[in-house]
């Protein structure tokens, strides 16, 4: 008889990337970036900064 026992091979430390609400703002994010709703990349710091105020 052979007897299989799962095994999580995430290490301890990465774990909270794979639970369901993280994945749940990874897809978020993701959708929002593909709809344009994000800004960036920046040159400096100040067009950063004046993205953020708006």
């Amino acid at each position: 008889m052979i007897i299989l026992k799962p095994v999580k091979t995430i290490p301890r430390d990465q774990a909270w990337f794979w639970s369901e609400k993280w994945q749940k703002m990874e897809r978020e994010a993701d959708e929002a970036i593909i709809r344009g709703d994000v800004v960036g990349p920046f040159d400096n710091v100040e067009d950063a900064i004046k993205a953020l105020k708006k």
